[in-house]
């Protein structure tokens, strides 16, 4: 047995974490005595190794916990995970030492290119053979036609003249295989549907708040609604350039303005992509 500060002095782990580790239930001491001394034996060493092992992966101690009380815990299978993101990251900072390399020799960051032209075509290819008839209705529900959601598709992921929108959904993304994953695998039908239902009432109640500023207080509130289930609909860490992105979208396309319009009443696309612009200041 090992006392707590025998323990943080030959782990390197403080005696705070490791009460904090008692507490949430991660590492619970072997034997605690009458004056409430922690005490660790080598099971509970152990154990400490793998959370330490883990941590160095990133992972969160809630999902470190599951890992570790799955009574079929593999461990080889998680390394083998584990080794799968490394090798993306790496090949992320590669990338990314790729286009510093280039800047500083005065290249332009347009020459840097993240998805070639034929990856791209690959991921709108996939995506579409993939997407369920509901996932479909809800795309022409809100595109009008196949040729505006390819149009903006590619204008947002995938043209030669756009290279630098491949860097920001990576930032978005995390990283470049979760992008190809995500757009070639789309939400379950089920999934999409409900967000899409979630969309509608949200478009009915910027079609009630139309005659508001829409730099009020209310409206931008709604627009942070709007902001909260798009980024869970869209999984992205960074949602603020594809909003405004939708807000020229309506802007710009007519087809798409009458899609929203028709479920709500006429002004309200053109209002969301105004809201949309005053909540992050771009106005």
């Amino acid at each position: 047995m090992k006392t707590v500060k025998e323990v943080a002095s030959f782990t390197g782990v403080s005696v705070r974490t490791l009460h904090y580790y008692d507490e949430i239930g991660l590492l619970p001491p072997t034997y605690v005595n009458e004056k409430g001394y922690r005490f660790y034996d080598e099971k509970a060493l152990q154990r400490l190794e793998q959370i330490l092992f883990f941590k160095e992966f990133d992972i969160p101690l809630k999902q470190i916990a599951n890992i570790l009380d799955n009574p079929h815990f593999d461990k080889q299978k998680i390394l083998q995970e584990q080794k799968k993101i490394l090798l993306l990251k790496r090949k992320r900072y590669d990338d990314m030492l790729l286009l510093v390399e280039r800047l500083l020799k005065g290249e332009s960051s347009m020459a840097f290119e993240i998805f070639s032209k034929q990856e791209i075509e690959q991921m709108y290819t996939s995506m579409l053979s993939n997407l369920q008839q509901e996932q479909k209705e809800a795309i022409l529900e809100q595109f009008s036609d196949w040729e505006s959601f390819q149009n903006f598709f590619f204008e947002m992921a995938g043209n030669e003249k756009a290279q630098s929108n491949f860097q920001k959904m990576v930032q978005w993304y995390g990283d470049k295989q979760k992008v190809m994953e995500i757009v070639q695998n789309p939400n379950q039908s089920a999934i999409v549907k409900a967000y899409g239902n979630r969309m509608t009432e949200i478009y009915q109640k910027f079609a009630d708040c139309k005659e508001k500023n829409p730099g009020s207080f209310s409206v931008k509130e709604l627009v942070g609604e709007y902001e909260f289930v798009a980024k869970q609909l869209y999984q992205v860490e960074q949602i603020k350039p594809i909003l405004l992105a939708t807000a020229k979208l309506y802007q710009k396309n007519e087809k798409v303005r009458a899609v929203i319009d028709k479920k709500t009443k006429k002004g309200t696309a053109l209002f969301i992509a105004e809201a949309i612009e005053y909540f992050y200041n771009e106005k």
